[in-house]
């Protein structure tokens, strides 16, 4: 029996990555618990951002130090996560893997700052954020694996809350976002949750044996 070659593996049609590989190397270097964080601070700063919207303030000098900010987080804890991957093959990977997400921020930008240029009647921006996503984790599943279908659907449901709920689009977008990067981040880390679980299991139980002999 002839062993496949890297190109005919599942996911990895296109530019040869190993994601079998990928994922052992991202659970190595706790990207996960990376995902988590930027999970939080995302949540955070679009909770800002649905307060500002609330109070009637569409003031660019707000949003977008918030919209940077948030950004520049998310590079800053992600760059020494891809520095720690093991393989040189793993790092390329996540290099692509960012610069979707770069893509992603700057498109997102520039629909906002477009949407500001012919005015705000219908913050159509919102919605395009949205779909948006949709594109990046598409391009992602055909890049690595079928499963980034799945956020992919999820982003376009958001657009579909955020055009029915257009008053809470932020906070629409921010859980959305949330739930996405915690779901990521657990599917890396559970293998370090499981051990944990075990160990606390393991010491309780030892702990009750223990009082249980003391008692006989």
């Amino acid at each position: 029996m002839s062993v496949p070659t890297n190109s005919d593996r599942a996911g990895d049609q296109f530019l040869g990555f190993d994601f079998h590989q990928l994922v052992l190397d991202a659970r190595s270097s706790r990207l996960g618990v990376t995902f988590a964080q930027i999970a939080w601070f995302h949540l955070l700063i679009f909770g800002f951002c649905e307060g500002l919207s609330l109070r009637g303030d569409r003031s660019a000098a707000h949003f977008l130090p918030l919209w940077a900010l948030d950004v520049a987080f998310a590079v800053v804890v992600v760059r020494p996560r891809i520095a720690l991957m093991v393989t040189l093959d793993s790092r390329r990977a996540t290099w692509v893997w960012f610069r979707v997400g770069i893509t992603f921020a700057i498109l997102c930008l520039t629909s906002a700052s477009m949407n500001a240029i012919t005015g705000f009647e219908i913050d159509w921006f919102k919605i395009s954020w949205s779909m948006l996503g949709t594109f990046g984790f598409a391009t992602l599943a055909w890049i690595f694996h079928l499963a980034f279908l799945i956020p992919a659907v999820q982003m376009s449901i958001t657009a579909l809350l955020i055009a029915a709920h257009p008053t809470h689009a932020y906070a629409i977008f921010g859980a959305s976002w949330f739930l996405t990067l915690n779901g990521l981040g657990f599917l890396l880390e559970k293998t370090h949750l499981i051990h944990r679980v075990g160990w606390h299991s393991l010491r309780r139980d030892r702990v009750i044996f223990k009082r249980r002999s003391q008692e006989v």
